[in-house]
Order: structure tokens, then C-alpha cells, then sequence
């Protein structure tokens, strides 16, 4: 038998097998049991991306494979794309099953990667930040090569994904996992690759605004915007060859690697030709320091029993600011510490810190310096080891047990910080220079200049509107995910992913003039309450390719702007209430319309226009201009808690007395008790005219 007949034979008896398998599983279901992943509103996603399917009980999918069943025995002659098409439906509904039996995955596996998790993925996915999707399946040869290729993939920003026997090496070789190490181990058996499949599924359904049972647009955005590639590791069995197909069929590109030995020559090459796959081209930064460095490791915490050292968090003073200097002032690449080093103090220790940066350069503007600032938290998290939280005068971070037995010292911050802001902002920074005090007496005595600093950074920005600037800034990253969205930002209004405001942009366009933020002219002001300006539609009308013909920035009812999937919040109006509701990215549970953030995700990303819904960023929430057009911030009625405790002061300010008057999660748990506790408290939404 040549190989040709022997891969389609293979096929075909994988395809037999799933098949089989299917239908047995299905017909030993009780009818009315519930059968889902957790926490998505997305259903079982395959099924529901290519049929349109909302499966939910065992009696809809009886039906559904019935069906198929039906379909399949009438196809004359199945073909080797479909049977690999099938095949990807069959592992799903087998994998389905087994969840809602039992209603948890394998431990310590990951399973199902629910909505809110995934979604967090938006952002660094369209800005390069992640900059591939590797899914691995097989066994490797050692625990020790499975930490190597681990290495090689953070080290390159490629989230990995693993199943099989791989999965378990994981842990037996101890490996951090984790979506926040962007190493996932979905599970060690063969159907655990669904759930790789259905991540990029969903990525398609609300990034790319493909439409449920759109099998042609989903096969063609999966081909040509998901960068994901799969690895087989070791033989492949008649299983995996049927996979195979499916993902040929999908347009995700794959790699059999069936070595048994694993060099580490052997393991770049494979490394390489898979990225080729895609032709992704990563970053890697080359900082001189002695413990690795990558976006991988931003999301990694550090528990008190593995700190070495820790600054601030309320059990130190530690602040960080970064200033201007002119440029006979700075000596570029000098780093200092004044005080104690880590060599000098023992484990466990807590110190006063004070990161004072200084550059210069005859580009560098004042408005740079709160944007710049801000990008140390990521720096520093970016160092394995290493865990930052917060900013300014707040900062609290952790060196860890491991960094400093691999040699980490307090200057390594300097070295990470000044290689950072020379490789982002090279284009503005001549010099840059990193001070790191660890005594009390003078982190006391520099801490007053930094907080008078903040706070003039504060009013330049609060004084700033919309009214008093002739441009506003587009942000374009997520066109990579959503073609036809186009961010508007203005200075009264973030980016609705909550990354990136007026001034952010405008850095940016300085830093990058050919980048994803781009200057729009606003030209004549159209509608000062709808926020609608000529220049503003005709910039969007022609970077929506035709899609988007009139946006308003203060409105949820007339045409909103549009959004991708990487918002922070979603405003919904509650028809009922004559108001609207704020649901966070975070927040899994269900509100008073009885749908969750999920469900409601899926209405409004892809880039389309959907009065009623808009994607926000949280500060937006608390604008002058903040649905201005409805009436603004009086419309809201309700909020999860945890969103109200953030934004109480800032709201309190605006409209005083109004915070205890939005319901949230602890206060009603239906339309009927909302609508009781707004009568209750007199809600001013009550009597605003009608919001349609």
C-alpha cells in the first residue's frame, strides 16, 4: 500500500472510530441533562460556529447527531476534508459529555478555557504581545526536552497549548502553567484538543466578527488570521491522522515531528519551521541580565514563601518616577544603587525603594513621561521571577528566591528598565540613566518631588477635552482580529480596551508615525451632544473599508462605535429601566437581564455597530462625555460590585448620591428586583426621558 492509500485508510478508520464513539456516548445520555462547557456563551463552539447549533441539553444534541448521522450516511462518498471536518464536530460532542457527567476536567488539567479567561487574550494577541498559538499533541521524548521547547516558546511569546501525554510531562518535569505563563496544559487525553480548537473557534466568533453557521468565513478566518499551529509529537495514530485533515481542512497549518531524539539543535529547527508556518516573526529581547525575559512571565505570581526581597505594598516606603533631564545631565547607561543590594541583606527581607528614572533626549516631550512611567510595571514583570503590582507611589513588588539564586541583583532593574525604554522609544530617548535608592532617609526625602510631579501629570490631563484639541488619535491593532473596526480615541474618551488614552496614542505617533495609532483630524463638530465630526467619519468610512459610514462617540443609541472583543466593559441598555448596565470582562456573573458578559460579548464585537450595546474602557465610565447623547452617567442602574467599589469617588464626584443608588449583584438578582430597587431609591433614570 503506498502512503497515499495508507494515510487515507488511516483516515478513514480514525474517522470510523470517532464516529462510533460519538453515537455511543449520545445514546447513554438522560434526555433533559444539561450539557455545556463552563462559563462561555458560546455553547459547544464548533458545533455552533459551523451549524449554528446553540447545544445545551442531551435531548438538542441526540437530535443534532441524528442528523449528521442522517447527512453522513447519505453523502455517496465521504471525502478525506470532510471526514476531517466531522472529526473535529466528534471530539467535541465527546469531550462535552464527558464534562457535563462529571462537571470538571481532569486535574491538574485545564480543560475548557472559559470566555472571560480567553478574551484577555485580545489585547496582547492584536498588539504582537503573543505572538502565536502552538498547539503540541504527542509525548516528548524527556521531561527535560518538554521544559526546553516550554523555554523556547516564552522566550518567543508563543502561547502553548498541550495534549497528550505531553500535557503530564508538564508537570513531572515542573513547569509553571498557566494562561498567565502562557503554558496550558488542556489535558492528557486525545480529546483535549477540542479545546484548543475551540479557543481559536471563538477567537474567529468575536474578534473577526464571523457569524454563527458561517462555515466558509470561519475556515477562511481561522487560514488567515489565527496564528496557530499544531505540533504531533511521536507516531501518529489513526486518531490524530483524521485531525490532521481537519485542521488541512481548517487551513491551520501543522508539523509531524517523529524524531525520538530531541537535540537542542533538532528542537530550534523545529521551533523555527513552525513559526515559518505562520511567518511569525517574534521579538526577542536580549537583556543582559541572569534570569530569562519574556511576555510569557508577565502574569506570574510570587507568593511570600518564595520571596527573596519585597518592596512597598504598604510594608515600605517605594515609589517610582521618571523625569526629564537635560541631556548633559544624564549619563546614558549608568545604573546606581544607593543603599543596600540584595548581596547585603538576608532572605526575607523588606525594603524601602525609590526607582528614579532619568532621560533625555530632543524629542522627549513632558506629556511622555506619565506614558513612559507606566510601562515599568510591564518591564519588570516581564523578568521571570520578578512580580510588580501597581504604579507611582503605590508600587509593591517581589524579587524571588529563584531569581537571586540565579544571580538577580537590585541593579538588574536598572538594566531591564534602561534597555526597555531604549528599545521602545529610541526614536525620542537620547540618554537614559537609572537611580535605585534602598534607604528610608532618602526614598523620604525624593518621594515629595515625585508626588508634586504626579499630580501636575493629573491636572494637564483633567483639564484636557475633547473641545480643546483640533485631533483625535485612531488605534488600528485590533484590525489584525476585527478588519473593519476602528477605535476612536479622543481626550475624554480611552480606547475602549482601556490600554491606550488620548495621550498614550499621541505618544505613540511620535514614537511610531507609521504604527496603529494614526492622528485624525476632526474637522467640523456635526453634533456637539452626539459627539459627530466630519473629519471623524471620513476617517473612519475609509479605514472600515466602506463598513462604517457615521459614528457617534457620546452615544449608545445612534450609531456607537464599533467594537472588537478586547473591551474592558460592556454598557448595555435595560429597556425596562430606561437605563443601561456596565458588565466588566471580569466579572462571570450573571446579570439582572439574566445573560452573562459572554452572551452580551458576542453582540457586540467584530467590529459592526450595535445601538444599545457599546465595548468601553472603565475610565470612560466616569468622562464628562460618557454617553452625553443619553445622559450620561445618571443612566446607569446597575453594576457589579466590585465595578462600583472602583469607580465610587470618581462617580460621587460627578453626581453625588448617585452610587447608592445602582444596583449590583448583592442588591438584586433579577429584572423584577431591579425594577423594585430603583423605584425604591428613586433612581433618576426613572424620570429621564425615554432612552429610545
Amino acid at each position: 500500500m503506498n502512503n497515499r492509500k495508507l494515510y487515507q485508510e488511516q483516515i478513514k478508520l480514525g474517522f470510523t472510530e470517532l464516529f462510533e464513539n460519538a453515537k455511543t456516548v449520545v445514546n447513554q445520555l438522560e434526555g433533559e441533562m444539561t450539557i455545556s462547557f463552563p462559563e462561555t456563551g458560546y455553547y459547544l463552539p464548533t458545533i455552533y460556529s459551523i451549524f449554528n447549533e446553540k447545544i445545551a441539553t442531551a435531548d438538542h444534541l441526540k437530535t443534532f447527531l441524528n442528523s449528521l448521522i442522517k447527512e453522513i450516511n447519505n453523502t455517496v462518498e465521504i471525502t478525506v476534508t470532510q471526514m476531517g471536518l466531522f472529526s473535529l464536530v466528534f471530539i467535541e460532542i465527546i469531550e462535552s459529555v464527558q464534562f457535563s457527567k462529571n462537571q470538571k476536567f481532569t486535574q491538574p488539567f485545564t480543560g475548557f478555557i472559559p470566555d472571560a479567561i480567553f478574551r484577555k487574550l485580545g489585547v496582547p494577541l492584536v498588539d504582537g504581545s503573543i505572538a502565536g498559538l502552538a498547539i503540541v499533541v504527542g509525548k516528548a521524548n524527556s521531561n527535560e526536552d518538554v521544559k526546553n521547547l516550554v523555554s523556547d516558546f516564552q522566550k518567543r511569546n508563543i502561547l502553548s497549548l498541550f495534549v497528550g501525554g505531553i500535557a503530564k510531562q508538564l508537570f513531572e518535569a515542573k513547569v509553571h502553567s498557566g494562561l498567565e505563563c502562557l503554558v496550558v496544559p488542556l489535558g492528557d487525553e486525545f480529546y483535549a484538543f477540542t479545546h484548543a480548537v475551540n479557543l481559536a473557534i471563538r477567537l474567529a466568533l468575536s474578534f473577526g466578527g464571523v457569524k454563527p453557521g458561517d462555515s466558509e468565513a470561519l475556515i477562511a478566518y481561522l487560514g488567515e488570521k489565527i496564528p496557530a499551529f499544531v505540533i504531533f509529537m511521536g507516531e501518529k495514530t489513526n486518531l490524530l491522522q483524521t485531525i490532521s485533515a481537519g485542521l488541512k481542512a481548517t487551513g491551520i497549518p501543522f508539523i509531524d515531528y517523529l524524531s525520538p531524539t530531541f537535540t537542542d539543535q533538532e528542537r530550534k529547527e523545529l521551533v523555527d519551521q513552525s513559526l515559518a508556518l505562520r511567518d511569525i516573526k517574534p521579538i526577542i529581547d536580549d537583556i543582559p541580565i541572569p534570569i530569562n525575559y519574556s511576555f510569557a512571565f508577565e502574569g506570574q505570581a510570587i507568593r511570600k514563601p518564595d520571596t527573596y526581597v519585597e518592596f512597598g505594598g504598604g510594608r515600605t516606603l517605594a515609589f517610582e518616577f521618571l523625569q526629564t533631564k537635560p541631556l548633559d545631565e544624564v549619563n546614558d547607561g549608568e545604573i546606581s544603587v544607593i543603599g543596600p543590594e540584595i548581596k547585603d541583606i538576608q532572605e526575607g527581607t523588606s525594603l524601602p525603594i525609590a526607582i528614579i528614572v532619568e532621560v533625555a533626549g530632543k524629542k522627549m516631550q513632558s506629556d511622555f513621561e506619565p506614558v513612559f512611567e507606566r510601562q515599568i510595571h510591564h518591564f519588570i514583570n516581564f523578568a521571570d521571577g520578578l512580580w510588580h503590582n501597581a504604579q507611582r507611589d503605590l508600587i509593591w513588588f517581589r524579587i524571588s528566591k529563584e531569581a537571586v539564586a540565579k544571580g538577580f541583583q537590585i541593579r538588574h532593574l536598572g538594566v531591564i528598565i534602561y534597555s526597555k525604554i531604549h528599545s521602545l522609544f529610541s526614536s525620542i530617548v537620547d540618554k537614559v540613566q537609572v537611580k535605585l535608592y534602598t534607604t528610608l532617609p532618602k526614598v523620604e526625602e525624593l518621594l515629595p518631588t515625585a508626588k508634586e510631579s504626579y499630580l501636575l501629570r493629573d491636572n494637564r490631563l483633567k483639564n484636557l477635552v475633547d473641545e480643546s484639541v483640533s485631533t483625535f488619535y485612531s488605534c488600528l491593532l485590533c484590525q489584525s482580529f476585527a478588519p473593519n473596526h476602528v477605535c476612536i480615541i479622543s481626550p475624554e474618551r480611552t480606547g475602549l480596551c482601556g490600554a491606550v488614552n488620548w495621550l498614550d496614542a499621541k505618544t505613540s505617533f511620535e514614537i511610531n508615525p507609521t504604527g496603529g495609532n494614526q492622528p485624525v483630524s476632526v474637522g467640523e463638530q456635526l453634533d456637539a451632544k452626539l459627539g459627530r465630526w466630519a473629519g471623524v467619519n471620513q476617517y473612519v468610512r475609509k479605514e472600515s473599508h466602506g463598513a462604517i459610514d457615521d459614528i457617534c462617540l457620546y452615544s449608545i443609541m445612534n450609531n456607537p462605535l464599533t467594537s472588537c472583543g478586547c473591551f474592558e466593559c460592556i454598557a448595555a441598555v435595560i429597556p425596562e429601566a430606561n437605563g443601561i448596565m456596565i458588565v466588566p470582562r471580569e466579572y462571570s456573573g450573571t446579570t439582572p437581564l439574566g445573560i452573562t458578559f459572554s452572551t452580551l460579548a458576542g453582540t457586540v464585537g467584530g467590529g459592526v455597530q450595535s445601538p444599545g450595546f457599546i465595548g468601553i474602557g472603565k475610565n470612560y465610565i466616569v468622562s464628562e462625555k460618557f454617553l452625553l447623547a443619553e445622559g450620561g452617567i445618571q443612566r446607569i442602574v446597575w453594576m457589579p460590585k466590585e465595578l462600583k467599589s472602583f469607580l465610587h469617588d470618581r462617580v460621587e464626584d460627578l453626581a453625588p448620591g448617585l452610587i447608592e443608588k445602582i444596583a449590583d449583584e448583592d442588591l438584586v438578582q433579577s429584572l423584577d428586583d431591579l425594577m423594585s430597587f430603583l423605584d425604591r431609591v428613586k433612581h433618576p433614570a426613572l424620570k429621564m426621558d425615554s432612552i429610545f
